[in-house]
């Protein structure tokens, strides 16, 4: 179980540090059983989705970052979702408020033209090798793209 736990911790200082592979490890892991907790605390499973896509996005863009004194990853991640849980409710409450997700980030600062990778691979849900062969390029020049894709996008949201 510690292993586990080290492999998760792991994974995010590698995703800290730009490797997308470490990214859909954690995702790929945690990514379902919180949409399931997600999904029976809201009652909606769209409403899910765009709470999941906060708290993924939130460790992409490094808004959030793991303090092993918070306990398990796991642990951690499901208090990310209730706190843009609690986010997302307060904003329902306040019509003035408004809730930009990480893709219209994308849409209206960033634009899709300039991150196409990004777009392809965490929106689109195409595979990295559909990606790659639809921007015309191999698997590891698109990795290197979504790389600089996403640095780009941590530099427009500071």
């Amino acid at each position: 179980m510690a292993t586990q736990n080290h492999n998760d911790t792991d994974w995010l200082l590698a995703m800290a540090k730009g490797d997308l592979s470490a990214f859909e490890l954690l995702y790929d892991k945690y990514a379902p059983m919180l949409l399931g907790v997600i999904r029976s605390t809201v009652g909606d499973t769209k409403t899910a989705e765009t709470i999941l896509e906060s708290v993924f996005t939130s460790l992409i863009l490094g808004k959030s970052q793991y303090d092993t004194s918070n306990g398990r990853v796991f642990t951690w991640l499901l208090g990310l979702a209730r706190q843009f849980t609690r986010e997302l409710a307060l904003a329902k409450k306040d019509s003035s408020a408004q809730i930009r997700s990480f893709e219209s980030f994308v849409y209206t600062s960033a634009s899709p033209e300039k991150t196409p990778a990004v777009m392809l691979v965490f929106f689109k849900g195409c595979t990295y090798d559909e990606a790659a062969k639809t921007l015309g390029m191999s698997t590891n020049e698109l990795k290197n793209t979504i790389r600089t894709e996403i640095k780009l996008l941590r530099d427009l949201q500071s």
